[in-house]
Formats: structure tokens, sequence, C-alpha cells
């Protein structure tokens, strides 16, 4: 009598990544097998022997076998091109990353808000807020930029006030330094170590509370923080939109209250902010806050 084969917990980890993203790359699926030299690549093997994933060069599918085993009616989905799987693989990223966070895939966050179909939005992350996340490539067509650009003016028809667009290079970055109309958040974060910023995001809140015991949630869209004349402005995610109402603030409103204004960055940032000509609090990169916080919600 034969054994019965069994999916590992790491085996359904992949299938689940893969099935939030529609593809995983190998260098991730060694990462979730622990990074061993070649226990990740002897699985995947026996997964598609199985017939649960098909391997296209460095990136892995699902089959329809493979969604069965995640108790999953549906159809797999059909990558193909392969710039369409290395964008994907970026979704995995995160999702592996942010594993303190909510993560909704693009066709479920679609689902969820009657969103479009054609729309780009690549997947949803939630912690305290919500956001719509966007994946630009090295050099981003014009045409796909644009439409993400008119996508952000609209997110709050579907109940999304927040986006993140991961730029891979200052070029990308700057594609989006002028825009009429805005979400209330917009980070726009270099890739990938943009993911470690959002990964450690409650150990940075947790530590500028430190810095600041005495002062109060403000309520401003520019400010994180206030007590008496002072406002803290947390500037780590590079939001857009709170930096152009902070330009705002201190262009037409400042004069008149005579308040102060201090933003929170990190040391990698200070010279590009220091065009703010305000007073910096600089915080430790992310991985050295790493255990000195914990995780919050």
């Amino acid at each position: 009598m034969s054994r019965k084969k069994i999916l590992t917990e790491n085996d359904i980890t992949l299938l689940r990544t893969i099935y939030k993203c529609d593809v995983a790359s190998l260098e991730q699926a060694k990462r979730i097998y622990g990074n061993t030299k070649s226990y990740y690549y002897h699985r995947t093997n026996e997964l598609q022997r199985r017939s649960l994933i098909t391997k296209y060069g460095k990136y892995i599918e699902l089959t329809r076998t493979g969604l069965r085993a995640l108790g999953c009616d549906e159809n797999p989905v059909k990558n193909r091109y392969q710039k369409v799987r290395e964008l994907k693989s970026k979704k995995a990223d995160l999702y592996l990353t942010l594993d303190n966070w909510e993560f909704s895939s693009s066709r479920e966050i679609k689902r969820l808000t009657s969103m479009v179909d054609s729309n780009l939005i690549n997947c949803y992350i939630k912690r305290k807020n919500g956001y719509a996340v966007y994946f630009l490539m090295d050099k981003p067509q014009k045409k796909k930029v644009s439409k993400i650009k008119s996508e952000l003016k609209n997110l709050h028809l579907y109940g999304i006030s927040g986006a993140v667009v991961f730029c891979p290079n200052k070029e990308a970055k700057q594609l989006f330094g002028e825009l009429s109309e805005k979400p209330k958040e917009l980070l726009i974060l270099p890739y990938p170590y943009g993911m470690k910023l959002l990964k450690y995001a409650a150990q940075v809140e947790n530590y500028l509370h430190g810095m600041f015991p005495d002062f109060d949630f403000c309520p401003r869209p520019f400010a994180d923080l206030e007590k008496g004349s002072v406002f803290i402005s947390n500037l780590v995610y590079n939001d857009i939109t709170k930096i152009e109402q902070l330009n705002n603030y201190l262009k037409k409103a400042r004069r008149e209250e005579g308040r102060e204004v201090k933003i929170a960055c990190l040391e990698s940032q200070s010279k590009s902010l220091s065009r703010l000509n305000l007073e910096q609090v600089i915080i430790p990169e992310p991985e050295r806050l790493c255990g000195t916080y914990a995780v919050g919600s």
C-alpha cells in the first residue's frame, strides 16, 4: 500500500503565494523554504511532477490541480509574457515581506469594490489604512503611467483613500511629481527598499512617539503629532500629498499661526528634504529598529 503524498506547510505557503500574486519566482520559493541550498529545488520539482505547478524559466505558476489543492474552484491565470511574470513577481515580494499587513490580490479587491477589470491596480494592502498598490518597471510606458495617474484620481470612488507606487529608479519616481488630483495619501517608494519601510511602519511610528511622548495626534493633513506651537510631520514614506499640503501650510498659514514644524525622516532622506528648510528629526533606518519595537497592527 503506497503512502499518501502530503503537502508540507511550506508547499502550501508557496501555492498560496502564487494564488495571491499569479506567479512566484524560484528565488522566492527558495525564501519560502528557508533559503536552503537545494531543498526548494527538490520540492518545486516534486510539485511540478504532481502537476500542482508549472515552471516557466525562473517563474512558477499554478495549475488547475494546484488550485484544487488550495480548495479553489477557479481556472489558473495564464501569463503570456515573461515581462508580465517579472512584474507580478514583485507582488509576491510584497506579499512575503508584509506578513504583518493584510494583503488582497487585484482580483480580490476588484471583486470587493466592483472595480473594472481593466484597472491596473496590482494589489491592495492594509494596516491602519488601506492602499492600492502599483508597480512600475524600469522603463515604464507613458501610456501606462498616464492610466495609473488617471486611476489614482478615482480611487475614492471605490472607497480607497491611499495608494503606493513602487518605482525602481529616480526617473520613474519623477513621473509622479506633478499630479493635479491625488488620493489622501500617495506614497512614492523605491523598489525594493520601500517594502522594508512599510514592513517596519509600526517601529517607525513607535520610535517617533518615543521621541515625543507628550505630543498628541494631529488631525491636520500635513502633520502627525502636535503640542503647543510645534507640529511633527512624518515624511519617511515620501507621501507626496502630505508634502504638498505641508508646502501650502508653510507658504500661506504658518506666518499667521506662528507655529514651528519639524519633519521626521531617515538619514538617507535628509539631503533631499533639506529644500523645505525645516528642522529634521532623524529616524534610524528600519533594519536598525527591528527588535527594538514590536510590530504593531
